[in-house]
């Protein structure tokens, strides 16, 4: 199905509703658990990865 055909396929049988927001991302931050810490252990690593 071409994506034109699509879209409309989706609208009329599909949503109600939907919105979609394009925007620039100005700041991301995330998080991982390392996986050489051991359970009880403690360690600090600044956001640039130096350990504190």
């Amino acid at each position: 199905m071409e994506h034109r055909a699509a879209k409309a396929h989706g609208r009329a049988h599909w949503y109600e509703r939907y919105s979609l927001h394009i925007a620039r991302v100005e700041h991301s931050s995330g998080f991982e658990r390392a996986s050489t810490l051991t359970a009880g252990s403690c360690e600090l690593l600044s956001p640039d990865g130096v350990q504190r």
